[in-house]
């Protein structure tokens, strides 16, 4: 029989330095509590900032009012998104092919003209203390019209839902392409069609990113659970992740890439999730509300490194950090079905969930209910 190994490396290619596992440097302070961070660093003349969120999941920002935070002693600065310039809601093309809204960016740090989400940033603070600047947020008046909130896809997509960008663009705009955001100076549609008329043809852009040196990161997830049917509770007994790393720089890294992607899907797969009431207010906004597997959760997660040699990478290296993300969700959905016989369709499998499962099932099968 083959002697167990939690944590395997398949390699085709050996190097002096990479591939080997060097000890961590900074290893023994962080698990001590020695290794010190930007918060615990207290210099003389420091400022505090604190953030004013909003209330509300959807509003328009009427007004915001100041003045009474920074007449506050001790009140260096506030600022809103009236202090930002507005940058353009054009897409831009970003590095390696990623398009961004700027506009949407720069709102998210700092709504301007509406909230979007409860929290949303309205306004900063900065002061000699943090107990100073959540005073002054306290004397920062805003006023909201409140909008009715867009909790699902679904609902977004009825005839009369409420619009949350009201500039967006959409399918059937011929100027921008979808998620572009409408600009004073963009051209209509008989501005476009004159330029046809000029240039005698339609108006075409494109534009393609292939970097050379990116590489497919690949995975199977393997899971062996299994399911109380009393409780709907559901345990893991053993996982193993096989990634294709190409080459594992250092090995003991990638070992704890994949672990730590391998655990959030899991996470995923089993507990986490948002709940919201109808004014979309989340429920379970504590780490205390919103579950998340811990070491008490998990047994050890078996890794297999694979290493096929990314031919565009000097050394054969492919993305670890991701991939092992994804494969919880099937592979724990796939052995759940396989286990009670009932494909589920909806994440998270909670308790609850497992548990109503099994009661349909059971009032289909012989005419009763387990409740």
């Amino acid at each position: 029989m083959l002697e167990y190994q939690p944590n395997i490396v398949l390699s085709e290619q050996d190097y002096e330095v990479v591939g080997k596992r060097p000890i961590r440097p900074d290893g023994i302070a962080k698990v001590t509590g020695r290794t010190t961070y930007g918060a615990d660093i207290r210099l003389p003349g420091m400022l505090y900032g604190k953030i004013l969120r909003s209330p509300y999941a959807h509003a328009r920002i009427r007004s915001i009012d100041t003045r009474h935070a920074e007449e506050l002693p001790g009140v260096y600065a506030t600022m809103t998104a009236a202090d930002l310039a507005q940058p353009s809601g054009k897409l831009v093309d970003l590095a390696e092919g990623v398009q961004h809204n700027m506009r949407f960016l720069s709102n998210n740090i700092m709504a301007a003209d509406k909230v979007l989400y409860k929290g949303h940033a309205v306004a900063a603070v900065a002061a000699t203390s943090p107990h100073l600047a959540e005073e002054a947020l306290a004397l920062i008046q805003v006023e909201y019209e409140e909008l009715p909130p867009v909790l699902t896809a679904e609902e977004a997509m009825k005839p009369g839902a409420p619009l949350l960008h009201d500039r967006l663009a959409s399918l059937t705009n011929i100027n921008i392409r979808p998620g572009g955001l409408l600009a004073d100076d963009d051209p209509t549609p008989g501005q476009i069609a004159a330029r046809q008329v000029a240039t005698g043809g339609p108006i075409v852009g494109r534009s393609g990113v292939n970097p050379p040196g990116a590489g497919a990161s690949m995975g199977t997830h393997i899971v062996d659970l299994e399911v109380d049917p009393e409780t709907g509770k559901i345990t893991i007994l053993r996982y193993t992740a096989v990634q294709d790393a190409g080459k594992a720089i250092h090995p003991s890294y990638v070992e704890g890439q994949i672990q730590g992607g391998a655990a959030q899907g899991i996470g995923w797969a089993l507990n986490e999730e948002y709940v919201f009431n109808a004014k979309g207010h989340m429920l379970n906004c504590s780490f205390l509300d919103y579950r998340m597997p811990v070491c008490l959760d998990l047994p050890m997660l078996d890794t297999v490194i694979v290493e096929v040699p990314n031919p565009h990478h000097p050394y054969g290296v492919r993305g670890v950090g991701e991939t092992s993300v994804i494969p919880p969700l099937a592979a724990i959905t796939n052995a759940v079905s396989h286990a009670i016989g009932i494909r589920l369709n909806h994440l998270p499998l909670s308790p609850g969930r497992i548990l109503e499962a099994l009661w349909e099932k059971d009032a289909a099968t012989n005419g009763t209910h387990g409740k």
